[in-house]
């Protein structure tokens, strides 16, 4: 179908060009205004119904606008955001595009735009809010089900549980310990209380304090 299109002159590959610059730096499509001020000798009411113009603004992702039309999605851009936003569906996001007959460029350059995207953006959070609720009553019904691998994840998402934890607590009791032994074997009870509190700064990340000896 594309060799049967009327090919675009000169002048309108460089609006192309043009629009695509700025379509990628303001994010947005460039005002009629702006255009016919930088190309004067152009009918863009006539290029903006050119088929092959259409059709290479289209493969950038960028949607040429109808004058008074109000800015809406697009059927193929709905589909596609449908399409990624689901993630129940585990093909690759390339994959998804390609069935839908949608390149990478076109996807770029549809994100460009602040309503595509910030209904992309709107849709996922709500998708992956939606997810985590899936996921927790999964959790929750692992748990009542008695596994216990359930059970210890889901005290370590809510730090009720971990290793580091767990680590802290065995160090604790060793240094416990230690204090009871020196206990039994030193009868000085200040040497004792000091060794005690050496401990207990070093447990909480903290540094003993050492007094200077001078000869």
């Amino acid at each position: 179908m594309l060799f049967r299109m009327e090919p675009l002159s000169a002048n309108d590959l460089r609006i192309v060009g043009f629009i695509e610059r700025y379509y990628h730096k303001k994010k947005d499509f460039p005002p009629v205004d702006l255009l016919e001020e930088e190309f004067p000798d152009t009918d863009f009411e006539e290029l903006f119904d050119h088929e092959t113009f259409l059709y290479s603004m289209s493969q950038r992702g960028i949607r040429v606008p109808r004058v008074g039309e109000v800015s809406e999605l697009s059927e193929i851009q709905l589909a596609a955001i449908l399409s990624i936003a689901d993630f129940r569906d585990r093909r690759s996001q390339t994959a998804k595009l390609k069935s839908l007959k949608v390149t990478t460029t076109m996807w770029n350059g549809w994100m460009n735009e602040p309503l595509f995207k910030d209904y992309f953006l709107k849709l996922t959070e709500s998708r992956f809010q939606d997810s985590l609720d899936i996921a927790y009553e999964g959790l929750t019904k692992s748990m009542m089900n008695g596994d216990l691998s359930s059970v210890k994840f889901y005290l370590e998402l809510t730090g009720r549980y971990g290793p580091q934890n767990e680590t802290q607590k065995n160090i604790s009791t060793i240094v416990a310990q230690i204090v009871e032994t020196i206990q039994y074997h030193v009868k000085d009870i200040d040497t004792v209380r000091a060794i005690k509190n050496d401990f207990e700064t070093i447990l909480s990340g903290g540094t003993p304090v050492r007094a200077v000896i001078t000869a």
